[in-house]
């Protein structure tokens, strides 16, 4: 049977043993790689696990930045699921436009809604081909996903747009410059 090869002793997860060391041999970190998957081990023995097939539309490693991206959209949907509001569904546009914004701050030395020339975040997210825009948070923080998202639920114009209930598509941006202490991030919001 293709699958990963696991085994275990004590308890652990996603191939470490019970001290919390890796089992190299039950080790698979490409497969393990969303930062969703998580198997829990008790007892002693081996197995192997169905591998999954991947999907061709979504690389197995993905960068620091995606993975930042990403944890900012899950700890934005847990806020929302919290309130009873709908998931808001990543929106590929919106990514592209943040990731630009934030980008574009961090090269420019600048931090506003607006850029230099005094195009606005709708303009922006339009100019991506995203046709519903919403609104837009931004910080310079970190790079740390929870802080970024407990920093904007902490302000009440940035918590507004996190928990707007009209709001159903999200993408986040980061712009994590080499050498630098913080990160820029932007946060677009769609209708759509």
């Amino acid at each position: 049977m293709a699958g990963h090869r696991y085994h275990w002793a004590g308890s652990g997860e996603n191939g470490r043993n019970g001290q919390g060391e890796e089992d190299e041999e039950g080790w698979d970190p490409q497969w393990s790689g969303d930062g969703g998957s998580r198997l829990r081990f008790t007892g002693t023995g081996t197995g192997t696990v169905p591998a999954a097939a991947p999907d061709p539309a979504r690389p197995l490693v993905r960068t620091r930045r995606e993975a930042l991206e990403d944890d900012v959209v899950t700890l934005v949907n847990q806020e929302r699921a919290e309130r009873g509001l709908v998931r808001l569904r990543t929106e590929e546009r919106l990514r592209l436009s943040s990731r630009a914004h934030s980008r574009d701050m961090a090269e420019r030395a600048f931090f506003s809604h607006l850029t230099p020339e005094g195009v606005a975040p709708d303009e922006r997210m339009s100019a991506a081909g995203y046709p519903y825009p919403a609104a837009e948070n931004i910080a310079v923080l970190d790079p740390n996903a929870m802080a970024v998202v407990v920093a904007w639920m902490n302000s009440p114009g940035h918590r507004v747009n996190i928990l707007n209930p009209l709001f159903r598509a999200i993408g986040v941006g980061v712009f994590l410059a080499p050498g630098a202490p913080v990160a820029w991030w932007t946060q677009n919001f769609g209708y759509r």
